[in-house]
């Protein structure tokens, strides 16, 4: 009978000590068994080691692959964006600096001289997206040059817009000019 009352005060000190006060709910066990504080966990060497495969994000199958007490309710709790998986955002963690520009310039792969959050993750999957909302301050749903900190491309002009414009007239005599002397010029050079 002693036994039973012993174990009995063993869970209640354990369950108290689990819930974080370390007092037992029922007077006098704590003198029978003294159980040590819980340690705090380190959410960051958790987050790294159930990240195997380092893309610095944990779906519901790593983390329960590295606790198999990990359900999927609790595993949404944490992914509060439902995207499928932790990333270090949600789980309390600052993101991983990222080199924007040089992401930037490797995922514009159509020179639109803009990136998306697809391109840019497809270049980096690091990327999270609450780090490219970061960059995107005109929430446009695009990162352009000067959002990722590098200056515009030069069109070669000064003044110009960008935008395609029509020849002038003066432009067209200039051509139409060029066209007659080089027209000239191979006659002259024909026995």
């Amino acid at each position: 009978m002693r036994t039973i009352a012993v174990l009995s005060a063993l869970c209640c000190v354990a369950v108290a000590s689990w819930a974080g006060d370390g007092r037992s709910p029922v007077p006098g066990t704590q003198e029978i068994v003294s159980l040590p504080p819980m340690p705090k966990f380190d959410v960051a060497q958790l987050f790294e080691a159930a990240d195997v495969n380092h893309d610095q994000r944990v779906t519901f199958q790593e983390a329960h692959n590295y606790n198999f007490l990990v359900t999927q309710e609790q595993f949404n709790l944490y992914d509060t964006d439902h995207n499928g998986y932790v990333d270090r955002t949600e789980a309390g963690l600052p993101p991983v600096d990222l080199n924007i520009a040089q992401i930037f310039k490797a995922a514009d792969t159509n020179n639109d001289q803009r990136v998306t959050f697809d391109e840019l993750y497809a270049a980096d999957n690091l990327v999270t997206q609450a780090q490219f909302d970061t960059y995107d301050t005109n929430l446009d749903g695009v990162i352009d040059r000067e959002e990722a900190g590098l200056a515009p491309v030069s069109t070669g002009c000064s003044g110009c817009t960008g935008s395609e414009s029509l020849p002038t007239a003066g432009d067209l005599f200039t051509m139409a000019l060029s066209l007659l002397g080089v027209a000239a010029m191979a006659k002259v050079g024909r026995p």
